[in-house]
């Protein structure tokens, strides 16, 4: 049986405790979390703050940068995989991502989420519970899709992006980098 190298959480704060549990889910456990705020030895959901994100540069190999600002997100996962480390993707096992999806990396992939057929993800995308991806739909690296949020076939979500709880990207439809679309509502 191959054993998984451990992965570290880069924050502490809600994002992480999304993530823990979903790491969790799909039967990972990250050995520590890392964040320049949070007191050493404190805890979320279980994982021991072991220090600050420099200091899980020494500290660890793989990890998913839980954080929910899309620049500060980037930067973060920039410098790690600039320093040879990895950004694993965290999928949920009750999601359902097409054969032919292709996702980048150090994404977070939430339960109920589907990504149909030749859909495309960037790298570090938050893809929040119940949230559909249709086919042949892009979605650029960054994005935040909130719970709920449709990307209907065809459609593109440019870079750093924000779709709203339960928003919809009609068909064909294309999202300006770094636009937010507001909850509940349909772009365009």
């Amino acid at each position: 049986m191959k054993t998984r190298p451990p992965i570290a959480i880069l924050c502490a704060g809600g994002h992480a405790a999304h993530c823990i549990e979903i790491m969790r889910a799909a039967g990972a456990s990250p050995f520590g979390a890392f964040d320049d705020a949070a007191p050493l030895d404190s805890k979320v959901l279980g994982v021991v703050v072991l220090g600050s994100i420099r200091d899980a540069f020494a500290m660890a190999a793989q990890a998913v940068v839980a954080i929910g600002t899309a620049d500060v997100r980037r930067a973060i996962a920039t410098e790690w995989l600039a320093a040879g480390k990895e950004l694993p993707n965290i999928v949920h096992p009750a999601c359902v991502v097409a054969t032919s999806a292709l996702v980048g990396r150090g994404c977070v992939i939430d339960a109920g989420a589907v990504l149909d057929a030749r859909a495309e993800v960037g790298d570090g995308v938050i893809i929040d519970a119940c949230t559909t991806i249709g086919h042949d739909a892009r979605v650029g690296s960054w994005v935040h899709l909130e719970s709920g949020a449709r990307v209907l076939p065809g459609a593109v979500v440019g870079s750093a992006a924000k779709i709203g709880a339960n928003a919809v990207v009609p068909r064909n439809a294309v999202v300006p980098e770094g636009a937010v679309v507001p909850p509940g509502s349909v772009f365009g």
